[in-house]
């Protein structure tokens, strides 16, 4: 349950229910309502007391703050039939925290020291508000901050251990058949008797964005238990839908299309009209699709289809541009144009209308990578350096399996981050960065040693250290700032040459000694190119994609 009113006006999403339904659901936990509800006291209580009666345990974010319209915990506390006290114990931790910061506390802080009575207290790490468990009627309710980083702090602190050992061994898996070229009708009437017949798993089914994903859930002790009853049943749905049926990994569509392309070695060219250049952007969003993607030739008006892509005078007289004959011979002209194997016939009215101003926008946020690259420069590191790196930490990672390591293959030392980059730019951003590597000299460098930011006690950042001699990677570092600097803004922080090897949240102590006392000291290698990479934001951790590689006095590669 959210509480908010900003929630119900749209102006900020409610993305605290999706992070909690995933985490549950690693768990076995079956979350059967979402609700969101106002900031006024009479609701909230009506919308605790309708979750009190439908489920084992209410999980309440947001209203715990120390303003007026802060109400959880009074609506908790009418609900539980208990007044409020104020805790010693809290308003000492929150005058604490306001004296570390170094800031002037408001009274009207210390609101966030008044519980309902008999309420346990979740303290914070991160923020001043407290969480709360209270017992109701044989229903556990939790209440906590709203703001992400606390809420997330708390759920995997206290709240998700808890649960976790009151539901047992159990886990819940999904897998999705997706399909396309078929009604969502169609598809039901096909698998009808399994979504009647099935109790777990379950199925389901969705329709959007040109396609049917038809989603089945299963819940088990383990989750490969859980994947175990999934197979048969994704098996049997994929046979009857078809060739419809694209995937049953939940690949975007584009990632098969290339897939199938780079297995068969053919290569794909595009002619697109109404949609702009969209469809070639939603293939090139898949990372290495230059493996097999030569090219999209967007030509809107009637001399473009004709000059550009060959669209016969009696065509565009005759069946018009909107037509399919329009359309097979604009394929045919971009095969022509690229020396491609395959060229589709381009998108007619109803991509038209799907891509409409409103849609293309709405398409665009979902898919940021159509709109705006994610691009930053580093120097690489060699692979034996990174394997004594996963060696040397291997115990930290068996202890801290739920912190995020960074993939060995992704370890680089990062010199400027540009972060989203607009299309026009990065032809400017290869070609400065060309720049800057041909009036460098080669140099060497090495690992020096582990750290941890920004302390021992409450380590967010477990980092590589390198040698810097002569400073010459901090040199690099300023002269790449310098000269991006009239597109991008310049990093306010001084460059420390470093290696990310992991970030933790919640913040977790390590013992310095065993941290100075980790072996990856490394032989020094050789620093004599720059690498521009494009990052496609993938789970568990994000792919790198190199755009640009620029040795050192030299023309680019």
């Amino acid at each position: 349950m959210g509480v908010g009113t900003e929630l119900l006006l749209g102006q900020i999403p409610n993305t605290n229910a999706q992070w909690i339904s995933e985490r549950l659901a690693e768990i076995g936990v079956d979350v059967l309502y979402h609700q969101v509800v106002g900031d006024n006291p009479e609701r909230i209580a009506e919308a605790l007391r309708h979750a009190l009666s439908h489920a084992d345990v209410v999980i309440v974010t947001g209203g715990l703050g120390p303003t007026q319209d802060d109400i959880t915990r009074q609506a908790v506390a009418g609900v539980a039939g208990a007044r409020m006290v104020r805790r010693p114990e809290l308003e000492d931790m929150i005058r604490a925290k306001f004296a570390r910061a170094g800031r002037t506390m408001s009274e009207s802080n210390l609101v966030q020291a008044e519980v309902p009575e008999g309420a346990r207290v979740i303290t914070p790490d991160r923020g001043t508000a407290p969480g709360l468990a209270v017992e109701i009627e044989r229903t556990r309710l939790y209440a906590l901050p709203g703001v992400p980083a606390e809420m997330r702090e708390m759920m995997e602190g206290t709240v998700l251990r808890e649960l976790s050992s009151l539901a047992g061994p159990a886990s819940i898996a999904s897998r999705v058949v997706r399909c396309v070229g078929i009604p969502e009708s169609r598809v039901a009437e096909l698998t009808d008797d399994l979504f009647r017949a099935s109790a777990n798993p379950t199925v389901a089914y969705l329709a959007g964005g040109g396609e049917v994903k038809v989603r089945l859930t299963a819940k088990a002790r383990s989750h490969g238990d859980a994947e175990a009853l999934l197979e048969p049943l994704v098996e049997e749905v994929a046979r009857r839908l078809g060739d419809h049926a694209f995937t049953t990994t939940d690949e975007e569509l584009e990632e098969t299309v290339g897939r199938l392309l780079r297995d068969g070695g053919k290569t794909l060219a595009c002619a697109e009209s109404l949609t702009g250049g969209e469809l070639g952007a939603r293939i090139t969003s898949v990372p290495g699709a230059s493996d097999y993607f030569l090219g999209s030739a967007v030509c809107y008006s009637p001399r473009a289809k004709r000059e550009i892509l060959g669209v016969s005078q009696e065509t565009i007289d005759g069946p018009g541009l909107v037509s399919a004959e329009c359309a097979r011979e604009m394929a045919a002209g971009a095969r022509r144009l690229f020396g491609a194997d395959v060229a589709p016939p381009p998108p007619g009215r109803a991509l038209a209308q799907r891509a409409s101003p409103a849609v293309m926008a709405r398409d665009r946020a979902s898919r940021p990578e159509a709109k705006a690259l994610r691009l930053f420069v580093a120097v690489d590191v060699p692979e034996q350096v990174r394997d004594r790196m996963q060696e040397a930490i291997g115990p930290w990672r068996e202890r801290l399996p739920r912190a995020r390591w960074v993939p060995k293959q992704n370890q680089h030392v990062t010199l400027k981050f540009l972060g989203r980059t607009w299309p026009r730019l990065v032809g400017w951003v290869t070609e400065t960065v060309e720049t800057v590597a041909r009036q460098s000299e080669p140099f060497e460098t090495r690992v020096t040693g582990l750290g941890v930011f920004p302390s021992t006690r409450r380590a967010r950042v477990l980092w590589a250290g390198l040698d810097d001699p002569g400073g010459r990677l901090a040199s690099l570092a300023a002269d790449l700032e310098a000269t991006l600097a009239k597109e991008f803004t310049p990093e306010k922080r001084g460059f420390t040459a470093h290696l990310t090897v992991a970030r933790f949240d919640p913040p977790v102590p390590f013992d310095g000694e065993e941290i100075m006392a980790a072996d990856v000291a490394s032989e020094p290698f050789a620093v004599d190119r720059l690498v521009v990479y494009r990052s496609h934001l993938r789970r568990p951790a994000p792919i790198y994609e190199a755009v640009g590689e620029f040795a050192f006095g030299s023309r680019g590669d």
